[in-house]
């Protein structure tokens, strides 16, 4: 059966953006989550919640796969590009990969339903865990909601709240973007007072 998106509200908006904006950010100053096993688990664990726990080296090279794939699609739901078939495809092949189903237990009366993965490993339940959040997302997301942030040089992502909400951190970009602005009109007062 075929879901068709619609403009509700999902869970997974934090998990999916902070997945895109582990990417190493000048503008932010920020290293690359991923870029070795502590800063990965470190994202694990944060996220474990949504992911469950996480144990042993982490699958880096496959999980920086999977954020070019989003990033790309996130692009491309930002308004920035179109949406490449290869990355729907390979989204939805790692999707895939995790189908899950729940399974009933009934002890006296007592019920209760455990969801199963299909996945034949963790590393690959990881990545479809990951694939099958950021296919609802974006099918989920309202457009115009997902956006680049304004802040000089950053390579990170937003899910706009408001039509002003321009930077991924107020205090970071947006900090940095008021102070260009400020002396960007110091130096136009100055300018004008001279001639």
């Amino acid at each position: 059966m075929k879901k068709h998106c619609t403009e509700s509200g999902n869970g997974s908006d934090g998990l999916i953006i902070d997945f895109a904006n582990t990417v190493a950010c000048d503008g932010c100053r920020v290293g690359d989550g991923l870029a070795d096993p502590k800063n990965t688990l470190r994202w694990l664990r944060l996220h474990e919640s949504a992911l469950g726990r996480w144990e042993g080296p982490p699958p880096i090279p496959e999980l920086i796969r999977l954020r070019v794939t989003v990033t790309n699609l996130l692009n491309a739901a930002s308004g920035d590009t179109q949406a490449r078939t290869a990355d729907l495809r390979e989204l939805n092949r790692l999707s895939g990969l995790g189908a899950t189903f729940p399974t009933l237990s009934w002890e006296g009366k007592m019920r209760s339903v455990l969801t199963i993965s299909q996945a034949n490993d963790r590393k690959t339940a990881l990545l479809a865990k990951l694939a099958s959040t950021a296919a609802t997302f974006l099918c989920e997301v309202e457009p115009d909601k997902v956006r680049r942030c304004q802040g000089p040089r950053c390579r990170h992502y937003i899910l706009a709240r408001t039509s002003k909400h321009l930077w991924c951190s107020p205090t970071g970009c947006g900090n940095r973007a008021r102070v260009a602005r400020h002396y960007e009109r110091e130096r136009q007062d100055s300018t004008e007072s001279q001639t």
